[in-house]
């Protein structure tokens, strides 16, 4: 795997794997406003979670390369959820980037190990 794709792997797990467990432990402050339960809300923080691990297992791993590809179409799903749960409360543009950023570095960790 390219340099370039173990900097875009890194970013997506540690991203992820932080924002996730914020979520799970429930320390993000964004659910009721974006009007998830609690549940749900730990349940998309467990699923970014598992993603940045299958990130990680593509990167660190020749062989199992496409367990991080498919951990970042994942994310790159969960990232176009976010989009559509941010623009049905009618966010600003500050609360719409991050999400916005993630989807763009998944979409460009795909590309790079799916030329690989």
């Amino acid at each position: 795997m390219n340099v370039f794709a173990w900097i875009l792997g890194i970013i997506l797990a540690a991203g992820f794997g932080v924002l996730g467990a914020t979520k799970v432990v429930g320390l993000d402050p964004n659910r009721v406003r974006l009007g998830y339960s609690k549940r749900q809300f730990q349940l998309i923080g467990l699923s970014e979670v598992a993603a940045a691990v299958g990130v990680i297992i593509g990167v660190v791993s020749t062989k199992l390369e496409w367990v991080g590809l498919a951990a970042s179409v994942g994310l790159g799903t969960l990232m176009m959820g976010a989009l559509i749960a941010h623009a049905r409360v009618a966010d600003d543009g500050k609360k719409i980037v991050p999400a916005l950023v993630m989807l763009l570095v998944a979409i460009a960790y795909m590309i790079v190990v799916s030329l690989r």
